[in-house]
């Protein structure tokens, strides 16, 4: 998918995609950060939010897609700047106040370990706040197809991930065990979209991003139509819409010396 049909998608569902993240930073009580890192920036609007609340501090958002950054880049101000950045290595320029990040870390490999490398990378009396969605119907079968001889053999390199997750419970044990008060909690998101397939819409731009690249063009068609039909049948549509419920996990640590 170009990087357009990607924001198109994106955009389809922009209120269900924000409340995750507003529901998260509703959580972070920070007088005055100096310092604020997004990881995970993506198109930046919500790392735009970040400057507004907060004025006095510089907002850096980072990403691994310089395709994004482009996009985001039209949002930097004297505060509001943005860089590419892979987020298993990535080293803040100082110690922030806050590091937040929305829907990215799930992407991310060796993710125990990078939990508690931000956690060493937080000021003193900062906070690292985050929010992941859970394994969902939709993701499992997509795993599901990608393991079926009919599409492996297709795939230029292994099946992609689905996501990196751990449980609620095992976030809360890294960062108390690394001087944090934590508050977290799962809320299983509801939503009612409206379209002709809106679950695949919904995945285009999520888990889709990651494995329609994997694929040669010509089979694109097809292997949505196949994944189409299987969504619609975890998801089916009814009169009032189609209801995609996602369970998310929230994670809020604030650093005590």
């Amino acid at each position: 998918m170009t990087l357009g049909e990607v924001l198109h998608y994106a955009e389809q569902f922009r209120a269900e995609r924000a409340r995750a993240f507003f529901d998260l930073m509703a959580h972070v009580q920070l007088a005055e950060p100096q310092t604020i890192v997004d990881l995970g920036c993506g198109d930046g609007a919500f790392t735009a939010s970040l400057a507004q609340r907060w004025g006095g501090a510089h907002v850096y958002g980072v990403d691994s897609s310089l395709e994004m950054l482009t996009v985001a880049g039209r949002l930097s101000s004297e505060r509001l700047s943005f860089e590419h950045g892979d987020l298993m290595t990535w080293q803040p320029p100082c110690r922030p106040e806050l590091v937040v990040s929305s829907a990215a870390l799930q992407w991310v490999p060796g993710h125990a370990r990078v939990i508690r490398t931000l956690g060493e990378v937080v000021a003193t009396d900062g906070v690292l706040a985050f929010q992941v969605p859970q394994e969902i119907d939709a993701a499992r079968a997509l795993q599901e197809m990608l393991r079926a001889p009919l599409w492996r053999s297709s795939l230029a390199s292994q099946p992609a991930h689905t996501g990196y997750v751990l449980k609620t419970a095992e976030y809360v044990a890294i960062l108390s065990s690394s001087g944090f008060e934590v508050n977290a909690w799962d809320t299983t998101y509801f939503h009612v979209l409206q379209g002709e397939d809106p679950v695949l819409d919904w995945m285009r731009a999520t888990l889709l991003r990651s494995v329609l690249p994997q694929l040669p063009s010509p089979a694109h068609a097809d292997f949505l139509s196949d994944y189409g039909r299987e969504l619609e049948r975890l998801y089916p549509r009814r009169s009032f819409g189609t209801v995609l419920p996602i369970a998310r996990c929230f994670v809020v640590g604030s650093k005590r010396a």
